[in-house]
């Protein structure tokens, strides 16, 4: 039976007359009705009302709970998320930019991110799980869970089993149709319903729970509490039956649900509607979790992009939300979700990624595997003490956990796996997940309080971590130098194949180690784990970082690399102490040996060595290992506040915020610039081998740790050349001081002695029974200079430890023995010298001698107390010798005790190590006897008398000083080898100026013509304000600019090579440089080019032009060139757009004409801009170049450094350098390395072969880097009369960026200021001079008569630029003086034509109706614009002189052309020396109009007006501009008096940036709705700083940036933009007319209420007018700004 009582109300409310009772459909009616008609929103409606009796409109208003739902959106594709951290609880809880532009978090303040949110992403506003309650935008505030219930219960019983029955049809006939049939018909019906299920869901709560109800076919909780009170397996059956229906007992047998999860491809369509319900109804969520843990194997499988897709939204919703997922993990469920997670890891994606690394082509990849993972849930959940106690008694469950890491280490590769692979990147992401499970596993331990607990979890850890290491395929291992080593030699390469690039077991091993704190010899004696593992275990990490060194992607911008190089460090510790020091140094040069030898390989390798010994491991870092590591990148002083958000990976559990809110400021003063070391003591930490920054980075942080520490050196008055010291660390922890003993290892010192004694003694051979290894040092490092420092480190590093572990824990009695041995050595060592001696003599006179000698030395012994053995000793050789009988016993005596070696006493340490004596063969067959000192006192014997190794001071006086605080004895050492301590510092000053004096007077002439030469160049981004305040903002702008240069991108910051340690002893010198390639890019050094001198003759000579900068002649010695630089310039193009913007747009309210507007618009657009090739002009259609030509082809600009050179120079200096073949003229200069592309030929032109050669070679280029259209496909040419668009363009683009404003001052009191530097002025305007001097060589005939002049060209002059037209028409006459003048008067004339028929179009004054072809229309015209005129300039009382308005918009107008016209003259003055010279010109004298007129003998601007625009030629121009033809059929039907282009462009109009909103909050809102890119489907990110357009910036649209919106835009070669989701500034580079993006470069424009920049989102970021007016510099003057120059090394 139906509703019987919901039909009679609605009836009643009709008045029927009459009335039946319906029932209610059965199931085969519906489908029925369904199958025939087909699946619509209006069928699914209408069987609705037959069902419940109402419509489904009247249900929404009857029950209204639409209030009650959270937030439906989900993301179709990618859209920007917000992530509150004060509203989020959970790491997942993101909100739609529509909820979180309605809620409060801007209005208070709070803490956010803006990130990039992917498909099927959803928000979770109104999700009290994931955002608090606070946090809900004002359309979700009223959403909860006892809300929902209440209104569910009010529904009445009858109308829910309707609603109940309806749906329960519904999914039985999606299931029937879903089963029987997959064709297109069943698709779509398919769609349909579910499209039309989630509309109906989005509007009522109370659908959605029945739903839920139905979709699972039992009761489910609702309300509070509703999660804890629901009991997964008491299957509640619904109680809305339809007991004549058969379905119902199929129905109760199963449900959709279920079914759904057991199709995969099913399961997928359904996935919007799961998630919508899964939102709304929090035990549905348990529901559909646990069908999912049941088909979790089923869907993973495929790992297809279907299965990915469904595994990343349920896992989302389920496993990631950690209140869902906890009961599932400690078995409520009996499918648990730890186990099937690496159950399906370990069993199906191992052996689908394995292809990937061990196929030898791609080919033999058959399957594409998508790449998901849930593996991070599970170190969440082992937070939690219930799953972890559930699953440690659960060993087949926890054992899961060992046996998929060991599965990882099957990846291994035959080549080099490249760690910027999305495989590689994943397969680490599993790595980092299983780490950090095992370090959660023990904190969580550590919290739970039960010992034995703990106790059983710590062995069960440690049996498994053995037993899957044992698992692992070791290397085969042989009997080598005592003990196993894999290979049979050291030289046997080791291949790709043998090093696994993944290997989580050992770093795990490590993990459980740091977070245990056990010792690690138990894993020998407790767990069982054997010698040739380890042995395995340390060649795999060792040949790991030997050749791959990190997994640091090369376009990283991560500063530090991941955690697992501090496990890999840490495990060799661990080595160490479970193999022993000699097992391990063994094994250590066993995976050395099998490196291709390089200095930067050497060093990479020692570094690791270093940094193993000294690393203090840690995955609990305290406030003083924090600081340590934070130190690190201060010393560098390049790290920006947010650069240090990077040590979070190295820093585990610590918040990015708070290192760099918190922890920084302690360190460092506050600043938005590269911080600064607050406290110069903490040098104490600085480490020279820290091993944690990123790989693209390292060098240049390291670089400048070490420039930083030489100036802390120069500070403290300590020589700079001196190395650093190892750092103050912490003690070593107990479980590791057993690495204490390779300090004291002989092994290890052995090692060292080879080196040194290998650097010292170039033909060392060997020494008596010496260390298996020495022979191979000897083979594998042919160079053991460039590896001195780092064991010079070891060695100190062995002192040191000696000093602050070893010596604190030995008894006085330990102590007395090691000095009583000391003592006996020393003798000894006396002893064999004067027995050595006298067994040598047979004079009788030398043997008294020494008699003599060895009384003095009984009287010291005795006197030092030395006992009275030692004394009875030499009184008994005495009278051996003094009896000549016994002189043949002596010598035999002697012979004997020659064969014994002294033999101290004890245990071995570091002071037995330092002075054991070995037999050395420093030559063949010349053997000397030398210990360590020995070999110490001779490096300080070449580095006080011989400044060499200078480097090694510090080293030197650490060990000495040592020595000599340890024991008195050794001061009379040191004495006896001249070493004073007290004088040290005076000498080492006195040394290094001995060093440096040599190089000196070499240096000085140069340095100084450098200084004068680079002087505006280095002098980067100088503002020209005249407050004080400013100037020195200036110098700090300067060094913020260098040092965001060196950390912006790895463009910049990675030269891809480390540095090296070289030492030359032939010149007594020892340098550290870095291992760079010769190439253009290097400033080369004084007795560099010295070495490069071509055969000119020294002497100096006078010369107008500076010398060549790689021999340093002048002219004399050769003809030079200017090293000069051609590109696309934007600046007048991007002037001439905004200019007619204004117009055509009428921004200024003038209400313009529209025929005027769009011939303004057409005519630029249409007939110039759009078809650049329309004409390509012939040699003699000269007219045509300035009315097309120059205005269609891209807009130029020829600089230079200002620095010359030789022909010959320039081709010796880069010959067989690489050239890009995109840019096949680039180089650098090789004085300041500023990218150049040209040369411009210097000097009197002359008639000769060669001279013309230069010129066709300079023009050719001109045209390759502005017109490729104009040149053939096979070999380049130009064409003649082109090339004066070079001098047009280049003085045009000058004349803007010479120009005073005020744009973007902070007020207006603020003064105006320069675009440029003076400095910079002068060099650009040379530059052009010669120019000039050059393309007026071109060799074409004086066009005559000068009727043919385009300034003559009555039909072309009014739609060109006056200032082209005059100035080509003086170029095509060749600069006739005869001629000059008048041409320039005749451009100034139509120049002030053209303002005048500006000012009547603007005013109105013309004929408002009529045909302009008309005798009438033109002699109204005339009378009209005539009688303007007269009125504007003539009279008693013109309007020029009483009217300040438009004398003011008069005069804006004219300053431009005259300006132009001034530089124009000026150049072609000084490009022939020999007319007369106008005087020297300055950016202010050239902003004064009255000086412009001046200098063309004009007296005032009525003056001007008067001579070049009188009436009588008013009158004729007029008439002729009335009566002239138009130009294009493009404008044929507009009037004539509108046809005059351009319009006069003013002085104070420049080309502006958009207007930015003072928050950057508000930039953010008003941006970040601006939608998709039509090309690739990405977010727009970015924004046009010119023209606020909304852009792309992925890989495949990077080159768009540049053209993005030609009609209003243009920005070359520098564009500016700004981030939407941070606040940054960017700028992206065309290089040399050639779209070739890099990295950009950031820079802060919005800053904080501190001034500083930031580097994410925040609602305190302000605009800097400052930074902004900076940045609009840069782009005007983009030309001088050296930090846009550089290149990748």
């Amino acid at each position: 039976m139906g509703n019987t009582f919901t039909y009679f109300r609605n009836e009643s409310e009709n008045k029927p007359s009459t009335f039946t009772i319906p029932k209610i459909p059965k199931f085969d009616e519906v489908s029925n009705k369904l199958s025939k008609n087909g699946v619509t929103k209006k069928i699914l409606e209408e069987i609705f009302q037959q069902c419940c009796f109402m419509s489904i409109d009247f249900f929404f208003d009857k029950y209204k709970s639409s209030n009650l739902l959270k937030c439906l959106h989900q993301n179709h594709k990618v859209e920007w998320m917000f992530k509150c951290k004060d509203c989020s609880n959970e790491k997942l809880g993101t909100l739609c930019s529509k909820c979180f532009l309605s809620g409060n978090h801007i209005e208070e303040g709070h803490s956010f991110t803006l990130s990039e949110g992917q498909t099927n992403d959803f928000c979770d506003c109104g999700n009290e799980e994931l955002i608090k309650r606070s946090g809900f935008c004002s359309g979700h505030a009223n959403v909860n869970e006892k809300s929902k219930k209440e209104v569910v219960d009010r529904l009445p019983f009858f109308v829910k089993k309707d609603v109940h029955i309806f749906f329960r049809y519904l999914f039985q006939y999606l299931q029937n149709i879903t089963t029987s049939s997959t064709n297109e018909k069943s698709k779509i019906a398919i769609f349909a319903i579910i499209g039309w299920l989630k509309d109906i869901c989005s509007k009522s709560s109370i659908l959605i729970h029945i739903i839920a109800e139905e979709f699972t076919s039992r009761q489910l909780e609702i309300g509070e509490d509703s999660m804890s009170r629901f009991k997964l397996n008491e299957h509640k059956p619904l109680p809305y039956k339809s007991e004549s229906e058969s379905i119902q007992i199929l129905w109760e047998s199963h449900h959709f649900l279920g079914f759904i999860f057991s199709k995969v491809n099913v399961l997928e369509q359904f996935l919007p509607l799961l998630s919508l319900l899964i939102d709304n109804h929090s035990t549905f969520k348990l529901s559909v979790f646990e069908e999912y843990l049941k088909n979790f194997i089923t869907i993973f499988t495929p790992r297809d992009r279907v299965s990915s897709r469904i595994m990343q939204f349920l896992g989302n919703v389920f496993i990631e939300n950690l209140k869902v997922a906890l009961p599932f993990a400690t078995g409520y469920s009996r499918h648990n979700v730890l186990e099937l997670i690496l159950r399906s890891h370990k069993t199906i994606y191992v052996p689908l990624l394995l292809p990937f690394y061990q196929s030898s082509s791609p080919k033999d990849i058959n399957k594409e595997v998508m790449l998901q993972t849930d593996i991070p849930a599970i170190s969440n959940l082992l937070k939690v003490p219930e799953v972890l106690r559930y699953i440690c008694v659960q060993p087949d469950k926890f054992k899961l956990i060992f046996e998929y890491a060991k599965e990882l280490h099957r990846f291994t590769s035959l080549q080099f796996v490249d760690p910027s692979i999305s495989t590689t990147k994943f397969l680490l992401a599993q790595e980092l997940s299983l780490i950090l499970s095992t370090k959660n596993i023990i904190e969580t331990l550590d919290t739970m309080n039960d010992s034995q607990f703990r106790q059983e979890v710590i062995d069960l850890i440690a049996e498994n971590l053995v037993r899957s290491i044992r698992g692992i395929k070791i290397r085969p291992v042989f009997n080598r130098c005592g003990f196993k080593l894999p290979h049979n030699d050291f030289f046997q390469k080791f291949t790709y194949s043998e090093i696994p690039v993944h290997f989580p077991l050992y770093r795990m091993l490590s993990t459980f180690l740091l977070m245990t704190k056990m010792d690690p010899l138990l894993l020998y004696t407790k767990y069982g784990m054997s010698e040739e593992e380890v042995v395995d275990m340390v060649h795999t990490v060792i040949l790991f970082r030997f050749f791959y060194i990190t997994y640091d992607p090369s376009q990283t911008l991560e500063n530090c690399t991941d955690i697992t190089m501090t496990n890999d460090l840490h495990i060799l510790q661990v080595s160490i102490c479970l193999l022993g020091s000699k097992k391990f140094l063994y094994s250590f040069f066993n995976a050395f040996s099998a490196i291709e030898p390089s200095p930067s390989a050497f060093n990479e390798a020692f570094s690791i060595l270093v940094s193993s010994l000294q690393i203090r491991a840690t995955l609990v870092p305290s406030k003083e290992v924090i600081d340590y590591h934070l130190l690190q990148g201060l010393f560098s002083n390049i790290f920006f506040r947010a650069h240090f958000r990077s040590f979070d990976s190295v820093l585990l559990g610590v918040d990015e915020t708070d290192i760099c809110e918190h922890y920084i400021n302690k360190l460092a003063d506050p600043s938005g610039r590269a911080l600064e070391l607050k406290d110069l003591e903490n040098w104490k930490y600085y480490d020279p081998y820290y091993p944690h920054f990123s790989l693209p980075f390292r060098n240049i942080i390291q670089t400048n740790s070490k420039k930083r520490y030489k100036q802390y050196l120069e500070s403290k008055k300590i020589p700079t050349e001196s190395s650093p010291l190892p750092p103050v660390l912490d003690p070593l922890p107990s479980e590791l001081l057993g690495l204490t003993k390779i300090f004291n290892d002989q092994t290890l010192f052995e090692i060292i002695f080879c080196i040194l004694a290998d650097c010292l003694y170039p033909t060392f051979i060997g020494y008596d029974n010496s260390i298996e290894l020495q022979p191979i040092l000897k083979m594998v490092i042919s160079n053991p200079q460039i590896i001195l420092d780092d064991f010079f480190y070891l060695l100190v590093l062995s002192v040191k430890s000696f000093r602050e572990t070893t010596l604190p824990t030995l008894s006085k009695s330990e102590i007395d023995e090691i000095v009583k041995s000391i003592t006996d050595f020393f003798y000894y060592q006396k002893s064999f010298e004067i027995q050595t001696l006298l067994n040598n003599s047979t004079d009788q006179n030398d043997k008294e001698k020494l008699l003599e000698k060895i009384e003095t030395e009984k009287e010291n012994i005795l006197k030092e107390k030395l006992g009275e053995k030692v004394e009875e000793k030499v009184e008994e050789k005495v009278e051996e010798i003094d009896s000549k009988e016994k002189e043949v016993k002596v010598v035999k005596e002697v012979e004997k005790e020659k064969l014994k070696e002294f033999t101290f006493n004890g245990k071995d340490n570091a002071v037995y190590n330092l002075l054991r004596v070995y037999n050395v063969e420093v030559n063949i067959g010349v053997k000397e006897r030398l210990s360590i000192l020995d070999l110490l006192f001779k490096f300080w014997d070449l580095m006080t008398n011989q400044t060499q190794y200078l480097q090694l001071r510090s080293s030197l006086l650490y060990i000495f000083n040592f020595f000599k605080d340890f024991n008195p004895i050794f001061q009379k050492i040191f004495d006896e080898h001249k070493i004073d301590f007290v004088n040290d510092i005076e000498h080492s000053n006195q040394d290094e100026i001995a060093h440096k004096k040599s190089m000196a007077e070499k240096r000085l002439k140069l340095l100084e013509q450098m200084k004068k030469q680079q002087q505006s160049f280095f002098d980067d981004l100088s503002d020209q304000e005249d407050d004080k305040k400013e100037k020195e903002d200036k110098k700090e702008d300067k060094k913020e600019n260098e040092k965001e240069k060196e950390l912006n991108n790895t463009t910049i910051i990675d030269d891809g090579i480390n540095e090296t340690t070289t030492t030359t002893t032939n010149t007594a010198t020892t340098t550290n440089t870095a291992t760079t390639p010769t190439t253009a890019t290097t400033i080369k050094e004084p007795e560099e080019v010295e070495k490069e001198k071509h055969e000119h003759d020294n002497e100096e000579h006078n010369s107008e032009f500076d010398p060549c900068v790689v021999c340093k002649l002048s002219d004399k010695a050769g003809r030079l060139f200017a090293i000069s630089y051609v590109d696309l310039s934007s600046v007048s193009d991007q002037n001439t757009k905004q200019s007619l913007n204004e117009i055509f747009e009428d921004k200024s309210n003038v209400a313009y004409n529209k025929n005027y507007k769009k011939f303004i618009e057409d005519y630029y657009y249409i007939d110039i801009k759009a078809y650049p090739l329309k004409t390509i002009p012939t040699r003699e259609d000269a007219q045509s170049f300035s009315k097309h030509i120059f205005s269609r082809s891209p807009s130029t600009y020829v600089t230079s450094c200002g620095h010359n050179i030789h022909k010959k120079c320039f081709d010796n200096y880069f010959k067989g350098q690489p050239i890009d073949p995109n840019l096949s003229t680039a180089f650098k200069c090789p004085l300041c390395s500023r990218n150049s592309n040209i040369t411009i030929v210097l000097g009197e032109p002359d008639n000769t072969i060669q001279y013309r050669s230069y010129v066709e070679d300079l023009f050719k280029k001109l045209c390759y880097y502005d017109f490729v259209a104009l040149m053939g496909a096979e070999s380049m040419y130009s064409i003649d009369n082109y090339l004066w668009k070079f001098v047009i363009q280049n003085i045009e683009t000058l004349e803007l960026k010479t120009r005073k404003t005020t744009l973007y001052n902070d007020n207006d009191e603020q003064p105006a200021y320069f675009l440029m530097s003076e400095i910079d002025f002068q060099r650009e305007l040379t530059t052009t001079c010669r120019l000039i001097n050059v393309i007026g060589q071109v060799d074409f005939k004086e066009l005559t008569p000068t009727e043919d002049l385009p300034i003559n060209d009555l039909d072309g002059v009014f739609f060109s630029d006056a200032f082209v037209c005059s100035s080509y028409s003086i170029w095509l006459c060749k600069f006739n003086p005869s001629q000059m003048f008048t041409i320039i008067l005749n451009g100034l004339q139509y120049h002030i034509f053209k303002i005048i028929i500006h000012h009547c179009i603007k005013n109105n004054i013309f004929p408002t109706n009529g045909d302009d072809k008309t005798t009438n229309y033109i002699t109204l015209a005339t009378n009209l614009i005539t009688n303007e005129y007269n009125r504007l300039f003539y009279g008693d009382e013109p309007l020029l002189e009483r009217d300040s308005n438009f004398r003011e918009e008069f005069i804006n107008q004219l300053l431009p052309f005259l300006r132009k016209l001034y530089l124009l003259y000026i150049a072609i003055s000084r490009s022939y020396p020999k007319r007369p010279q106008p005087p020297p010109l300055t950016m202010e004298k050239l902003t004064d109009i009255d000086y412009c007129m001046s200098c063309f003998k004009f007296k005032g601007v009525l003056d001007m007006v008067n001579i070049v625009c009188s009436q009588a030629n008013f009158k004729v121009t007029l008439n002729s501009f009335l009566t002239k033809d138009k130009i294009t059929t493009t404008i044929s039907n507009i009037p004539q008096v509108f046809c005059s282009f351009p319009p006069p462009f003013k002085y104070n109009s420049l080309p502006k940036w958009a207007t930015l909103p003072e928050r950057f909050v508000d930039f953010m809102k008003d941006n970040i709705h601006s939608g998709h890119c039509l090309k690739c489907g990405g977010l727009l990110k970015i924004v046009c700083l010119m023209c606020g357009t909304c852009l792309c910036e992925t890989q495949s649209c990077k080159a768009d940036l540049f053209l993005h919106n030609p009609k209003s835009c243009s920005q070359y070669p520098l564009s500016f933009f700004h981030s939407i989701d941070k606040p940054f500034a960017k700028t992206f580079k065309l290089e040399q007319g050639f779209i070739k993006v890099q990295t950009p470069m950031y820079f802060g424009i919005y800053l904080d209420q501190n001034g500083h920049k930031i580097a994410t989102t925040s609602t305190q970021a302000k605009l800097s007018k400052k930074k902004l007016r900076k940045l609009y510099k840069c782009w005007i003057d983009c030309s001088n700004r050296r930090k846009y120059f550089f290149e990748k090394k």
